[in-house]
Parts: structure tokens; sequence; C-alpha cells
């Protein structure tokens, strides 16, 4: 069972999987086996940005997978109900006994609060306050520093 006393931090149940920024590429030590090559540099380069290509679609892909799971676990499903109904409790005073002792008792949220709540959630995470946010380290791509948009690809003639 939940409650609010034995939460944890955000942080800690989404782990370092969930952080808005990406492992940065290190290409190693460049090398000048090319000399004054232009096609060696050129297909040197090509190499270089395909395997940075590579180290960073596996980590967007797994940005990706963790998104698709929250966003799953914050859309009201059988699934999702079968979850959370009843794991969400309160402690409220009914009163007082007639010695003077304080009756307590446990509320369980209703399966449509919790479901209010997911599309708060949802609805806050696209909003420009949670877009606005600072998470990552300054100039990396965070909430507030998106990755780019793709842009087309290119294409290369012959001896370019």
């Amino acid at each position: 069972m939940n409650s609010l006393s034995q939460s944890q931090p955000v942080s800690a149940l989404l782990g370092a999987e969930c952080r808005p920024w990406l492992s940065a590429y290190d290409a190693g030590l460049l090398n000048d086996f090319g000399g004054g090559d232009v096609s060696w540099w050129q297909d040197y380069l090509r190499a270089e940005l395909e395997h940075a290509h590579d180290f960073y679609q596996v980590q967007i892909e797994a940005v990706a997978a963790r998104c698709r799971s929250l966003v799953d676990a914050l859309t009201p499903s059988a699934d999702t109900k079968a979850a959370y109904i009843g794991e969400i409790k309160f402690t409220v005073s009914t009163g007082f006994e007639e010695d003077g002792c304080e009756v307590w008792q446990d509320i369980t949220v209703p399966w449509t609060t919790i479901k209010d709540i997911m599309a708060m959630v949802l609805a806050y995470t696209a909003s420009d306050g949670a877009l606005g946010r600072q998470d990552g380290p300054s100039g990396s791509p965070g909430m507030n520093n998106p990755l780019p948009t793709p842009q087309p690809e290119q294409s290369h003639g012959e001896g370019q």
C-alpha cells in the first residue's frame, strides 16, 4: 500500500534512466592518419558521426520506451485500475469516543479521483509549467532545452 508519508522522491522512483539529458559521446583521441587526404578525412568524420548517431539512438530509444511506460501508467485502463484501486488511502479523524480518545478511519481514494489525478499529471507534463523547468545541466537538453528537431537528410553527390 502506498501512502504519502512513505513516498519516495520522484527521482528515486524513476531512476537515472529518466534524466532529461543524454550521456555525452566521446570520439576519443583524434588521429592524423589521413594527413592531407580530404576523402580519408571525410570518411573518418562520416564514420564518427555514424558512431555518435548509434550511441544517441540507443539512449533515445530507452528514454522513449520509459516515456511510453509512464504515459501508460498514467492512462486509465483495466490494468491501471487493478494496480491503483484501493492502494491510495488517507486517515481522518471521525470524532471522539466517550472516554475522549480520538477515532480514526482509513478512507480509500475513489477510482474516479485517481483518474482525475492521472489526467492532471498528464496535462501538467504537456504544459508550459512542466516544459519550462530546467532539469538538466546548464545548456544540456533538459525540459527547457529540448533536443533539436531533426532536419531532413541532405543528399551528398559524388565528390562532395
